[in-house]
């Protein structure tokens, strides 16, 4: 009994000691993504905002590709909170559209999700029943949240991230797509 590739038609290979020689893929997916299909991206929003704004806003708009949120990182000059939320279908968000950097500088792909922030976000309902969690954020300090690639938008689906306190913040999201058929 062997094991053959269908496609390139190698075999894999067995030791002296009868062990089959492997090797494994142990960075984080968004690596592989990144390197193979150039499709890993980074949003930021920054700026000096009020109690209730929401300071950005993330709808998948590929017709293909899942957005997987691999992490969000918040910073602020004061004591606040930031709750995510999922954004509701019959929101239609709006405002300054955020362009996201490729984490692949040698890729000319752009990410298919829509994007707004910079400025206070607007044409969102947020209620208690939306509310994913919320994260606290101290005074000069870095907030990450790693959600594994856990965090995952089909196509249509949002999400948004409002502020409880004022003063200047920035909120950076890192997200990859994938087409989760593609094996």
């Amino acid at each position: 009994m062997f094991i053959e590739d269908p496609i390139t038609g190698n075999k894999a290979e067995v030791s002296k000691k009868y062990r089959l020689k492997v090797s494994s893929k142990s960075n984080p997916r968004s690596f592989y993504v990144s390197r193979d299909e150039g499709k890993v991206f980074n949003y930021v929003s920054s700026f000096d905002a009020t109690t209730g704004a929401i300071l950005f806003s993330l709808e998948n708009n590929s017709s293909t590709d899942q957005c997987y949120v691999s992490g969000i990182t918040f910073s602020a000059l004061t004591n606040c909170s930031f709750d995510i939320h999922k954004t509701l279908s019959s929101d239609t968000p709006s405002g300054t559209t955020l362009t996201a950097v490729n984490m692949n500088f040698g890729s000319a792909n752009v990410s298919e999700a829509e994007a707004f922030g910079n400025t206070a976000v607007s044409g969102i309902t947020n209620t208690t029943t939306t509310k994913l969690m919320t994260a606290k954020c101290s005074a000069y300090n870095d907030t990450k949240l790693d959600f594994n690639d856990s965090l995952i938008l089909q196509r249509g689906n949002g999400l948004n991230i409002a502020l409880t306190g004022n003063g200047v913040v920035d909120v950076s999201v890192n997200v990859h797509f994938e087409d989760p058929t593609a094996g």
